[in-house]
């Protein structure tokens, strides 16, 4: 595994901290100061969840074994609306956008249609704190026949080892889904105006609107705080997108699963 350089990379006895402080209720919505590496891939002691599992939480009710032990109950809520004049996604930390071309802040190789997408939060919860443990910007109500990982341009699967993934870097505790026409917009209010961007609760969404045809931007929590998130892509059965899907790796990962949950 290459080495990751930066706060986006997040040891694993620093995450379980994290846990354990935000069990009782003493972390903030901060994150550490800016880095100057972007991560590209990281890797649990087992491996990341497998998509088919993170899809399982946007089952209203259903139960989950997270990778600390826990069990908890999932629900869904309700993301916000993502304007994307271009089809061209980008998830990133906001806190990123000031140094954009060298963090690797760019849109994903895969394009869907211009249009207004739909995002879900799936969001676990304890007696007194919730957390988002994923995030999906539906493209179709359709059925997810297959998986596969959303890769930005120069990123190669064959380069990642088994259990590695290619991810989103988080230094701030949250994370952004916007278009890639919004990304100048963007920019210059992280710095003019930060309270744009700061959650009121780590398991609601905030929206950064857009002007004129530009696009707007769909912020949320992630799920135990900084670290490296993968982003899948679910196909129909035609082969077309039907989502992108944001894991926060919370879930204690299994070795294989049953037919695909939609």
């Amino acid at each position: 595994m290459a080495e990751i350089t930066g706060c986006g990379r997040m040891g694993w006895s620093r995450r379980n901290a994290i846990r354990l402080a935000l069990a009782a209720g003493a972390v903030g919505l901060g994150g550490c100061e800016r880095p100057a590496v972007a991560p590209q891939r990281d890797v649990a002691p087992r491996g990341f969840p497998l998509p088919e599992q993170t899809a399982g939480l946007f089952r209203d009710g259903s139960r989950h074994q997270l990778d600390n032990g826990d069990w908890v109950t999932a629900t869904t809520k309700a993301g916000g609306t993502l304007r994307m004049p271009t089809g061209r996604l980008i998830a990133a930390d906001p806190n990123w956008f000031w140094n954009a071309e060298n963090l690797n802040v760019v849109p994903y190789t895969v394009t869907v249609p211009a249009g207004s997408y739909p995002v879900t939060l799936a969001v676990v919860s304890w007696p007194d704190i919730s957390l988002v443990a994923a995030a999906r910007l539906t493209v179709q109500q359709l059925p997810i026949q297959s998986w596969e990982m959303a890769l930005r341009p120069g990123q190669d699967l064959t380069a990642l080892a088994p259990g590695e993934a290619y991810n989103v870097g988080v230094d701030a505790g949250m994370m952004a889904l916007l278009d890639g026409a919004a990304l100048t917009r963007m920019t210059p209010l992280v710095d003019s105006d930060p309270a744009l961007f700061e959650l009121k609760a780590r398991d609601e969404p905030i929206e950064v609107p857009g002007t004129g045809s530009g696009g707007n931007l769909i912020a949320f929590g992630t799920g135990w705080g900084d670290g490296g998130y993968p982003v899948w892509i679910g196909r129909t059965a035609t082969g077309s997108v039907g989502c992108f899907m944001v894991d926060m790796a919370m879930l204690s990962r299994r070795e294989s699963m049953p037919p695909l949950i939609n």
